[in-house]
């Protein structure tokens, strides 16, 4: 066992990062700083008000991407910083009635890395390969290629394009994925949702049952699919996970 030098948390000795709060114990730079209006000053790094200023000035070398684990859709982020929500910036009508007006602020600092911060009324999450970490107001987490961003009950898959030539790859994707909604194909049935992750899961009938989720990593958030139950309703096949 390890205790956070952030946040006081205890993680199991094979865990790389805080589960509670993202910092790292052998890389202190990277660590997440919470912010502390009453004792910080505006000068210090990770404030809020550099991070705005900076995510002006950084010239991108990359794009970040955000697929609905469900859907399919995307949204793809270019500018920062860019508030995600039912009265965001990008893709209003993308979100469900669960997800805040303004729920999420992407940016970025001076290095370039992405960062996300939660303003919303509801729950946000961050899922990265150490596990989940539910998200605190005034704190910025960096995000990485392949994390996932909880939004209440919306699950996206993070996509970082390094080069000019992915980004128009992936625009491109994009494009035809909202020019032609009515060639994907579509499966219905019964379902488990997993309320973690938001994996969906074909079963057989309304009595199956699914006891760990296949792509939550933490252990407890394996376990928490075993309190869905199905319901009947059609999925993108793509979207969809088989359990027979």
């Amino acid at each position: 066992m390890w205790t956070c030098s952030s946040c006081g948390f205890e993680n199991e000795n094979d865990v790389t990062l805080c589960l509670a709060c993202a910092s790292s114990p052998t890389h202190p730079q990277t660590q997440i700083a919470k912010q502390d209006t009453s004792t910080q000053e505006p000068s210090q790094a990770h404030s809020l008000d550099d991070i705005h200023a900076s995510s002006c000035c950084v010239a991108p070398n990359d794009t970040l991407t955000l697929r609905e684990s469900v859907t399919g859709e995307t949204v793809l982020i270019t500018e920062t910083p860019c508030l995600l929500g039912r009265e965001g910036d990008l893709a209003a009508k993308l979100f469900s009635p669960r997800v805040s007006r303004k729920h999420l602020e992407i940016t970025r600092d001076s290095n370039g890395t992405w960062l996300a911060r939660h303003i919303g009324a509801n729950k946000s999450h961050l899922i990265t390969e150490q596990g989940r970490i539910e998200m605190q107001p005034e704190i910025c987490y960096p995000i990485h290629h392949n994390d996932r961003l909880r939004l209440a009950d919306q699950t996206f898959m993070v996509c970082i394009v390094p080069d000019k030539e992915a980004h128009e790859t992936d625009v491109h994707a994009s494009a035809q994925l909202c020019e032609q909604p009515t060639q994907q194909a579509f499966e219905s049935g019964w379902f488990i949702n997993c309320p973690v992750c938001g994996s969906i899961y074909h079963v057989q009938d309304e009595q199956a049952r699914k006891f760990t989720c296949d792509h939550c990593l933490d252990p407890i958030d394996k376990q928490q699919i075993r309190h869905a139950v199905p319901h009947y309703a059609t999925y993108p096949k793509n979207a969809v996970h088989d359990v027979y």
